[in-house]
């Protein structure tokens, strides 16, 4: 067992321990973070910005209180207590524990798993509370959001809160939600039925396999989605009218005069109306996605057997399309980007500014050149090449491939994994490096951008640039993006999930059949992501707070001020300290990980029966 604590100036003050350690870290002053496997216990000291800690099963965790924000979190047998923070207390527990969370002054969060109850006191600002399956959940009022999450076969009231009341119930259960001044969500699992009261912003409904969703229309926003054997009609809201159904069920959305988005799994079929700004439309596999034409995005996603023909629309095309299927683009003024899936193939209409392909494995991916950024990546077995963008270049080939770049006049990025070698060009701002399972990671210092890619049941390194964060997760492995000033983009590929870090413009959240994903209302931009056996909440942030959680590990993202975000690789455990800008943290399992730490990104990584280094650079 190592304990290793880092302390630079007054920034941050991260410390790691694996499985059977403690860690104390010192108390800094933006950022305590400390972090123990399972078997041990972690006590951070009080750090005036963000403390946060987290235990795994078995242990239990309390966090002194910070100023800004409190995060504790427990799993199963365990118990969580979080001091009072002045911002933000979140508790959660896993199933057989309870968790009570004291009073902060904005956000006061509880999550229990099932067979557990868990009741929050009344927050200022945000009341969240969630029960899994044969729980109750009871939130008390707060001033603006009161959220409320029951899994299946339990039952979710909300009191009605000022801005926002959201509330789900998963099969068997039925959601009432009372109705908010501005956001109103409500979410229930197969067998049940979601009415949901009119609020002035936006409406939300999904009801899972065999219910059905009918959503007041909100003068903003009007989204309903509808798992396999259902059906969703939404009423045409005057901003964004979102549908979604699962399989065997069928979306027609309403034209909505900003945003239109449509989305249904496999065996069915999604037509959009043409909305002004966006029209998004995703077909699971064996269905058939056909997008209006809207002015600013069309995008277009189609998985396994299916097929993808987006409109041109005058900002973003974009198109995904998952195994043994093709997407076509049309060129956007903007953005075009499509990816596909393994055996498939994917040819991206030049862009303005940003022509973006991934192909998974078996499949061949070439992106045209575009004016800004040209980006390609193909899984194991494919060969990727990428024509030279003016600003950056990158490629990635997964094991048994092999990766060229084009020399791009500010960045080349290039990653091979296991078994294989890496030959980074030279470009004049960043140089990037990759980690080989089992082996080591060596990074060039690169002032600009930083870019992670994970491979199945391997290797993250990610970095977060000014500019742009993307990630791509291969099929079995997760990869989260560190979410970046400007824009952070995530693909989800069969049998895993990555949910996309949201930008200041758009929010988008998809589901998976089996799991549900819910996106909090945040100031600008909340998005939670839940896989199907884990649960994530995501905490409202001022302006982003993204967390995923993989099936089997946990992750909680504090709310910071800017970006927050945590990684969590199966078998191992990353928590990202909340710091100034953002502080990203990666896991390998078998492997090493060094992350250099500067006045921007601090970068931390503990490898499961390891031990984990911070390098300060």
């Amino acid at each position: 067992m190592k304990l290793i604590s880092l302390v630079r100036g007054s920034t941050i003050i991260e410390t790691s321990v694996l499985p059977g350690g403690t860690a104390k870290s010192a108390s800094g002053n933006t950022a305590v973070e400390t972090s123990v496997l399972p078997g041990g216990t972690a006590k951070s000291a009080s750090g005036n910005t963000a403390v946060e800690t987290s235990v795994l099963p078995g242990g239990t965790a309390k966090s002194a209180s910070g100023n800004t924000t409190v995060e504790t979190i427990v799993l199963p047998g365990g118990t969580a207590k979080s001091a009072s923070g002045n911002t933000a207390v979140e508790t959660s527990v896993s199933p057989g524990g309870t968790a009570k969370s004291e009073r902060g002054n904005t956000a006061v969060e509880t999550s229990v798993s099932p067979g557990g109850t868990a009741k929050s006191e009344s927050g200022n600002t945000a009341v969240e509370t969630s029960v899994i399956p044969g729980g109750t959940a009871k939130s008390a009022s707060g001033n603006t959001a009161v959220e409320t999450s029951v899994l299946p076969g339990g039952t979710a009231k909300s009191a009605s809160g000022n801005t926002a009341v959201e509330t789900s119930v998963l099969p068997g259960g039925t959601a009432k939600s009372a109705s908010g001044n501005t956001a109103v969500e409500t979410s229930v699992l197969p067998g049940g039925t979601a009415k949901s009261a009119s609020g002035n912003t936006a409406v939300e409904t999904s009801v899972l396999p065999g219910g059905t969703a009918k959503s007041a229309s909100g003068n903003t926003a009007v989204e309903t989605s509808v798992l396999p054997g259902g059906t969703a009609k939404s009423a045409s809201g005057n901003t964004a009218v979102e549908t979604s159904v699962l399989p065997g069920g069928t979306a027609k959305s309403a034209s909505g005069n900003t945003a239109v988005e449509t989305s249904v799994l496999p065996g069915g079929t999604a037509k959009s109306a043409s909305g002004n700004t966006a029209v998004e439309t995703s077909v699971l596999p064996g269905g058939t996605a056909k997008s209006a034409s809207g002015n600013t995005a069309v995008e277009t996603s189609v998985l396994p057997g299916g097929t993808a023909k987006s409109a041109s629309g005058n900002t973003a095309v974009e198109t995904s399309v998952l195994p043994g299927g093709t997407a076509k683009s049309a060129s956007g003024n903007t953005t075009v980007e499509t990816s596909v899936l393994p055996g498939g193939t994917t040819k991206s209409a030049s862009g303005n500014t940003t022509v973006e392909t991934s192909v998974l494995p078996g499949g061949t991916a070439r992106s045209a050149s575009g004016n800004t950024t040209v980006e390609t990546s193909v899984l194991p077995g494919g060969t990727t090449k990428s024509a030279s963008g003016n600003t950056t270049v990158e490629t990635s080939v997964l094991p048994g491939g092999t990766a060229r770049s084009a020399s791009g006049n500010t960045t080349v990025e290039t990653s091979v994994l296991p078994g294989g070698t890496t030959k980074s060009a030279s470009g004049n701002t960043t140089v990037e490096t990759s980690v080989l399972p089992g082996g080591t990671a060596r990074s060039a210092s690169g002032n600009t951008t930083v870019e992670t890619s994970v491979l199945p049941g391997g290797t993250t390194k990610s970095a977060s640039g000014n500019t742009t964060v993307e990630t791509s997760v291969l099929p079995g492995g997760t990869a989260r993006s560190a979410s970046g000033n400007t824009t952070v983009e995530t693909s989800v590929l069969p049998g895993g999930t990555t949910k996309s870090a949201s930008g200041n413009t758009t929010v988008e959240t998809s589901v998976l059949p089996g799991g549900t994903a819910r996106s909090a209302s945040g100031n600008t931009t909340v998005e939670t992501s839940v896989l199907p056996g884990g649960t994530t909440k995501s905490a409202s942030g001022n302006t982003t707070v993204e967390t995923s959680v993989l099936p089997g590990g946990t992750a909680r993202s504090a709310s910071g001020n800017t970006t927050v975000e945590t990684s969590v690789l199966p078998g191992g455990t990353a928590r990202s300290a909340s710091g100034n800008t953002t502080v990203e943290t990666s896991v390998l399992p078998g492997g090493t990980t060094k992350s250099a730490s500067g006045n921007t990104t601090v970068e931390t990584s503990v490898s499961p029966g390891g031990t984990a280094k911070t390098v300060l650079v």
